[in-house]
């Protein structure tokens, strides 16, 4: 769960106990180890299903077979509403990092991100061995722009192309998947807004610490 604090909580939550705070911390990794392990597997599903000539997909968990056109405007949706999702993950984490911090006062001012989080995912352990006495090294700073946002652009990025290939293929059949499409456009919008800001913030990291604090002071996300 490698991120950096983004915004800052009101006084009064800052007043929380830091064990709650905490808790919190530990919740939003573990929806986020989730959220990025269903991305990747709805990801890696649909683009097996994509590359069978069947015109149908069995559905097992429903006993059912649905056309492909219906599997792929509802894949679409479900892929849209993770990313969305883990992409607030790292949101909620830097927020709750940052409050537990100032919770803890002075000791808080040393306390690392790495050394708490009891739901590290793959992407984070590659991350850990670049570590130089416990501290960010040099090759730290490239995984801050790799590790995380290349399996999210790659799923965001099989995510449009589904997305395309479902609103290209008319006449719609059923009529009614128009509406699903209309609803897959909006949610992709939104989630490319969120995707730029996330890789924005990313580079704005790797860049230097000075540059994100004063992003950071600047913007309201």
């Amino acid at each position: 769960m490698s991120t950096a604090p983004e915004t800052k909580g009101s006084t009064q939550d800052s007043n929380l106990p830091p064990e709650w705070l905490y808790r919190r911390f530990q919740a939003v990794g573990r929806a986020q180890t989730h959220y990025l392990l269903l991305l990747i597997l709805g990801a890696a599903y649909t683009l097996a299903v994509e590359s069978g000539s069947a015109e149908t997909v069995n559905v097992g968990f429903l006993g059912v077979s649905v056309p492909k056109p219906i599997m792929r405007a509802f894949a679409v949706l479900v892929l849209g509403v993770l990313m969305l999702a883990c992409l607030g993950t790292f949101k909620a984490a830097a927020l709750a990092f940052d409050m537990l911090q100032r919770a803890l006062g002075e000791s808080g001012r040393s306390l690392s991100m790495y050394f708490i989080d009891e739901h590290p995912t793959i992407a984070d352990f590659p991350s850990y061995a670049t570590l130089i006495e416990g501290k960010p090294g040099r090759l730290t700073r490239f995984g801050w722009v790799v590790l995380y946002p290349a399996p999210l652009l790659s799923v965001f990025g099989w995510t449009i192309a589904l997305w395309w290939v479902g609103v290209d293929a008319r006449p719609y059949v059923p009529r009614w998947l128009w509406s699903i499409h209309a609803v897959n456009t909006a949610l992709l919008l939104v989630a490319c807004w969120q995707m730029g800001v996330f890789v924005k913030r990313r580079w704005v990291r790797f860049m230097g610490d000075e540059e994100l604090r004063k992003v950071a002071a600047r913007e309201t996300l």
